[in-house]
């Protein structure tokens, strides 16, 4: 009050003269007393503006950071999207290639039939086809030309690279414009026999583009693996077959690269690299529009500015008459808030993140305990330092938090306890108030905030505690509630077993709010028969003092039906001296989506993802559970399955159509099967059922003649009808002790004898068959050693035209026997097998032998016996009408060199 009476006794202002309507003006004195008041507060305001507008600009540079970071997020995922689309393309022409080339008309060049293939394929697939043979020739495409050759060649073509895996070319030019080939070598005998070829054109890599929001400020173009456009966007300013600017690709072959299109326009640009074709995209955004988020936060932050200083110039004028009146009270007022300073212990930090090192204002550095120099105005220290004088376990906490206000960006709230000598038990409890500052790439730099000393409000917080139980109560059931979100939360008075349940739980748990407060029962009742057990023993467990909490999940009865999950979390919080417990409390959290959740990944890890039966490994736990009930007398069968043709169905109508045939048929067998058999699916089209409480009505073989019968009826898929059949291997209870595994492997062996009598019908297991498959094992295993010793040499028995006697070299057979394959195929002889030759004598072999000459007189075709051994033989098939025999009655099988011997023997003719 003495300095504002000495200023007021500084100003003198000059009374008004009569008349005149002039404002009052300062003394000399009072203008330098005003510009002392006046500087200090236009230096105060300016102190606040610019703070607040550095503020301003921190929180827009790290908004545009953000926005920058979500533009380059943004073409990334672009690329990414249109990068599977365009994995999707390749990897659907390779199929369609990989499909020819394994096709079995390459191997009898039948051209016409390939061609057919190539155009379906094609037609379905929307693409067009190509075959050339090992110099490069075009053979055949799907547009129509045949053997003849093409009608002419779109474009020049490379020859076909060595190998057998797919390749993908560069950009080529020719008469039919620019195109794109996808390669599939057609491998035989580990050589190279002709190249299938895909043919695509930009306008294929250009409808892969609109889809994805390229456009406006966006653009994109896809390229070959030496940056040529192959595919562009409306929007790009490149053109097909343009070179465009190929940036550095890191380990995974994606990333966002900075600079300039093909007319120089500054670009952002987002690529990816397909690793397998070396097809690349590119996603490109404007310099302009990326900058754009800056340059509207540099205009916002401005105009911000320019108000708040114009604001002040404002205000300055009018406060400057109230700042005369107001000077003594700011004085006091700053006099106050040193006071509270000081009293409050409030002292200024700075973390820097980079360099772990901390600074102390002198204030802070005296709150934790650690001396100053003389005259210094602060403390610095490393990390380690500053973590000896905080509690050991309060560091936890503090660090915790810290790293969620670094991650998250926000303000930092902590208390910890800090060693200082002058305290009174030793410690002081300090509350940590602080800020992440970041760079300009939005990377957290340094941390700054304020110490609070707190110990007082800390020791009273303490006191009230001890002093008020039930304001404990309420703050419990507040920071539950703050804590829990959606939970429930419960109070249990267990003297009085009086329930509190929160009113958005109350019915979940199936109290009524209206009821009375002893709701426990209702609680119980509501809960599912078969939980209630496992909630009152871990309830007991925690009450009896044998856990630390109570942590149990229940199902709880819906009352709109079925039930959902409840997680219950409890802890006593008060016990009598002697250690009885007083009071519960709780949360409940509604955990029905985890619970859906895990249950869904439980049923994936059992079940086929095709056909949803279970799978290889929830068919052996089956299959184990029910060898253990065989033990106790319950028989079982456990059946192989095998789909015969279905590789055809694949081969024909693709994969699509395969899978959905799978489902028709896993339909179909488990509508012949009792609820408490199991069908599964173990890989292809293989499946296996487990059959349990075989009896009378319900035998295996009957099982195998229902399933059997269901899968003979035609499957009707996009209005084909598709004949397929099944073969199935039994395995029978045999009151041996045996493994899952050995009892699968006699059905795996029956269903191979299934197999060997013709497919389409089930085989029992029996123990000669499976030493006839053992047999066959080794046999196979010997020829493989054989063949690779070179044991095996060909030989050839001559076929004898019994007319002139002429020989010509057999072909060695070709083993067909259903008449209607006469005529679907080329034959042009016939051979009648050495059983029937051999039982000659029998009128019915004889009249099956004239019946098959018959047929070959009049299908123009020759007609030969073999297995000729005796002059009568020989009598007998001659009269019934064969000109050409084969048998030892002439010669035995015979190499090369000893066949051309024999050709010219003169014995020949006479025996004929």
């Amino acid at each position: 009050m003495t300095r504002l009476a000495t200023l007021l006794r500084g100003l003198a202002l000059r009374p008004r003269a009569p008349g005149m309507g002039r404002a009052p003006r300062l003394r000399p004195q009072a203008w330098g007393a005003a510009s002392r008041i006046l500087v200090p507060h236009v230096v105060f305001a300016l102190c606040l503006i610019i703070p607040f507008v550095v503020l301003c600009a921190l929180i827009g540079r790290s908004w545009v950071a953000s926005e920058q970071a979500r533009s380059d997020a943004r073409i990334a995922e672009l690329a990414d999207r249109i990068g599977e689309d365009l994995g999707r393309l390749v990897g659907d022409r390779i199929m369609i290639l990989q499909v020819l080339a394994a096709s079995p008309a390459l191997d009898r060049d039948d051209l016409a039939g390939l061609q057919a293939q190539a155009k379906g394929l094609s037609k379905t697939h929307g693409t067009g086809v190509l075959l050339r043979d090992r110099a490069g020739r075009i053979l055949l495409t799907s547009a129509g030309t045949t053997a003849d050759g093409p009608s002419a060649v779109p474009f020049p073509l490379p020859p076909p690279s060595p190998g057998d895996r797919p390749a993908v070319t560069d950009l080529i030019g020719g008469e039919g414009g620019p195109t794109v080939l996808i390669d599939v070598p057609a491998m035989r005998d580990g050589a190279v026999k002709a190249v299938w070829s895909a043919v695509l054109h930009p306008s294929d890599f250009d409808a892969l583009l609109p889809g994805h929001s390229i456009g406006g400020d966006l653009m994109g173009v896809i390229v070959d693996r030496n940056g040529r456009v192959i595919g562009r966007s409306a929007t790009s300013r490149a053109t097909i077959g343009q070179t465009v600017t190929r940036p550095m690709t890191g380990p995974d072959g994606r990333g966002v690269w900075v600079g300039n299109g093909v007319d120089g326009t500054p670009l952002r640009i987002a690529y990816r690299t397909l690793g397998g074709s070396g097809l690349g995209i590119r996603v490109g955004m404007t310099q302009e529009a990326f900058e754009a988020p800056l340059a509207r936060t540099l205009w916002s932050l401005g105009g911000l500015a320019a108000a708040l200083l114009l604001g002040a110039l404002a205000l300055s004028a009018p406060l400057l008459w109230r700042m005369l009146a107001a000077y003594g009270k700011l004085g006091e007022t700053a006099t106050l808030l040193g006071l509270a300073q000081e009293a409050a212990e409030a002292g200024m930090w700075d973390w820097d993140i980079r360099t772990r090192r901390l600074h102390l204002s002198a204030r802070n550095a005296r709150l934790h305990g650690l001396p100053l120099p003389a005259g210094a105005e602060g403390l610095a220290l490393s990390i380690g330092e500053w973590e000896a004088r905080v509690f050991p376990e309060d560091l936890p906490g503090v660090w915790e938090k810290t790293g969620e206000a670094i991650a998250t960006q926000t303000v930092l709230d902590a208390e910890f306890r800090t060693y200082d000598a002058a305290a009174v038990n030793g410690f002081r409890w300090v509350q940590t108030l602080g800020r992440v500052l970041c760079d300009e790439a939005g990377r957290p730099q340094r941390l700054v905030g304020l110490h609070l000393d707190v110990t007082d409000r800390r020791e009273i917080e303490r006191k009230f505690r001890e002093s008020a139980a039930l304001l404990e109560a309420s703050e419990e059931r507040l920071a539950l509630a703050l804590d829990s979100g959606e939970d429930g939360l419960f109070d249990w008075d267990i003297p009085r077993d009086a329930l509190w349940v929160s009113d958005r739980w109350r019915a979940k748990v199936g109290v009524d709010i209206g009821s009375p407060p002893r709701p426990r029962q209702a609680w119980y009742a509501a809960m599912h028969p078969d939980d209630r057990g496992t909630f009152a023993e871990e309830l007991a467990r925690h009450l009896d003092g044998h856990s630390p909490a109570m942590e149990v999940e229940y199902r709880r009865v819906a009352p709109e039906g079925g039930h959902i999950w409840v997680l219950a979390r409890g802890r006593v919080m008060t016990r009598s001296a002697e250690g009885r417990p007083l009071r519960m409390v709780g949360t409940m959290m509604d955990i029905t989506r985890r619970k859906e959740a895990e249950m869904r990944v439980a049923h994936m890890a059992l079940h086929d993802a095709l056909t949803n039966l279970p799978n290889r490994n929830l068919f052996n736990q089956h299959l184990h559970e029910v060898l253990g009930a065989a033990e106790a007398g319950r028989g079982y069968a456990v059946l192989a399955c095998d789909l015969d043709r279905f590789k055809a169905v694949n081969d024909t109508f693709g994969h699509s159509a395969g899978d959905r045939l799978l489902c028709l048929v896993a339909d179909s067998i488990r509508s012949v099967l009792r609820g408490g058999d199991l069908v599964a699916r173990l890989g292809g089209d293989e499946f296996a059922v487990v059959i349990r409480d075989l009896g009378e009505d319900h035998t295996a073989e009957g099982v195998c003649r229902r399933i059997i019968a269901a899968l003979g009826e035609p499957f009707q898929l996009d209005g084909n009808a598709i004949n397929i059949g099944i073969s199935i291997g039994v395995a029978l209870a045999t009151g041996e002790e045996l493994t899952a595994e050995q009892v699968f492997r006699r059905a795996d062996t029956a269903l191979y004898e299934a197999k060997a009598a013709g497919r389409n019908t089930y085989r029992l297991y029996e123990a000669e068959a499976h030493a006839r498959s053992a047999t066959r094992s080794l046999l196979a295993l010997d020829m493989k050693e054989a063949i690779r010793r070179g044991d095996f040499f060909l030989v050839y028995q001559p076929v004898i035209d019994i007319t002139t006697g002429c020989i010509a070299l057999d072909d060695f057979g070709t083993g067909y026997s259903s008449l209607s394959y006469l005529r679907r195929f080329p034959f042009d002889k016939l051979k009648i097998d050495r059983a029937f030759v051999r039982d000659i004598a029998d009128p019915d072999a004889a009249a099956i032998v004239r019946a098959v000459v018959g047929i070959g007189e009049r299908l123009g075709m020759g007609v030969v016996a073999e297995g000729v051994e005796t002059r009568e033989q020989l009598d007998i098939v001659r009269r019934e009408g064969c000109t050409e025999v084969q048998g030892f009655l002439f010669s035995r099988p015979l190499a090369a060199d000893d066949a051309r011997a024999f050709l010219l023997d003169g014995r020949v003719r006479d025996a004929a």
